[in-house]
């Protein structure tokens, strides 16, 4: 995993962090208090001493410094998530499903004009939003 972004309040006092997935490239947000982060800056975190990370995909973090995005590049040149899949717009997600034309036309033939899918293109499998 690497660092992507600190949520800072409004006495910018760390929030949540935010890390991202070189597996799959699911963002992570994880709140500051949860005892998971000891150190939180604008260009990393650190991992409390113990803890472990785990995304949905399996993919362990544990405990140590967690370097940004950009440092980290060269190092997962060759990931095999694409760096411009789509995500969700309501819960950033990049587990997607395209919607197809078989599921597009069954929608239209059972609901006619009421039918909303021949306009989507995709479905997101984490909140189910559709556009």
């Amino acid at each position: 995993m690497y660092f992507d972004k600190v949520f800072f309040n409004e006495d910018y006092e760390p929030e949540s962090i935010q890390l991202i997935c070189e597996k799959c490239g699911e963002y992570i947000e994880i709140p500051y208090d949860s005892g998971y982060i000891c150190k939180a800056q604008p260009e990393y975190c650190i991992v409390a001493n113990g803890e472990k990370i785990i995304c949905k995909c399996g993919n362990l973090c544990q405990n140590g410094l967690i370097e940004p995005k950009k440092l980290q590049k060269e190092i997962h040149i060759h990931r095999q998530v694409p760096l411009n899949k789509p995500k969700c717009p309501t819960c950033q997600s990049q587990n997607l499903k395209k919607i197809s034309a078989t599921s597009k036309a069954v929608n239209t033939a059972v609901w006619g004009i009421f039918g909303t899918k021949r306009h989507k293109t995709f479905h997101c499998n984490n909140c189910g939003y559709e556009w």
